[in-house]
């Protein structure tokens, strides 16, 4: 079995971002099991499963669904007869990473990336959320406020 490629190793704020290229299907499983459901949407678009199926053929929620798209994951990530080959971004605070996507093609892997990063970079340069956060008094309006958690699941969101 050929070895693990690291194709992007870089430091984002305080956090750890790496894309290993692996032909292990047990590790792109464990790594699809750990998905989001941003994740697994940007996956889903980046494959583009609604339209090579009709909707009726799709299985529209819970584990079908999933393993619906395990299934088409590791279908195009065929190099040739017997060779599969996934991309998995893993992310967090050396040596304490854990896989968040993982793709049949580099370009998808790629842009998931790209707005990973730009949600760690923007939740970093916002200096109210690395201090405490402030009180409200009645005075002030009732908006919510985000949290580093909101802006990266935000910017994680496949735009249409």
């Amino acid at each position: 079995m050929p070895a693990q490629e690291i194709f992007l190793d870089q430091q984002v704020g305080g956090s750890h971002i790496q894309i290993v290229k692996t032909y292990d299907e047990q590790q792109a499983r464990e790594a699809f099991a750990s998905l989001d459901e941003t994740a697994k949407a940007h996956l889903w678009k980046a494959l583009d499963i609604d339209s090579d199926y009709e909707a009726t053929d799709i299985p529209q929620d819970g584990q079908d669904r999933a393993d619906f798209l395990l299934e088409e994951m590791i279908s195009a990530a065929r190099e040739d007869w017997k060779t599969f080959s996934y991309f998995v971004v893993t992310t967090g605070v050396s040596p304490a990473t854990q896989a968040v996507y993982v793709s049949p093609d580099w370009p998808s892997a790629e842009e998931y990336v790209k707005s990973l990063a730009k949600a760690l970079t923007l939740a970093s340069e916002i200096p109210s959320l690395s201090s405490p956060a402030p009180t409200r008094d009645s005075s002030q309006s009732a908006a919510p406020m985000l949290s580093v958690k909101h802006l990266a699941d935000a910017s994680r969101t496949p735009k249409p």
